[in-house]
């Protein structure tokens, strides 16, 4: 993916990839009993703004807030449970 020019995928992992390397892509979605995996990619491109445009600048900074959100909650929850002081 790092090198492509354009990555098509029906993986959720092979967009993020596209994504963190700026790299254009097309998600082809799941059909059948499969198409319930595809609410992941959806929602992330529906967060990031890149349902409607390809800005990764943007994208990018949203990703990293939701970073520091998941970061927060798991330091959160270890100090509930006595793993982070």
């Amino acid at each position: 993916v790092r090198n492509a020019q354009f990555v098509i995928t029906n993986s959720f992992h092979g967009m993020v990839f596209s994504i963190l390397f700026e790299r254009e892509f097309e998600v082809i979605p799941l059909k059948g009993e499969l198409s319930a995996r595809n609410g992941r990619i959806e929602e992330l491109l529906n967060k990031t703004g890149l349902a409607a445009s390809r800005d990764y600048v943007k994208a990018k900074q949203v990703i990293e807030q939701m970073r520091k959100e998941a970061f927060s909650y798991l330091v959160e929850v270890g100090k509930e449970n006595g793993i982070v002081q």
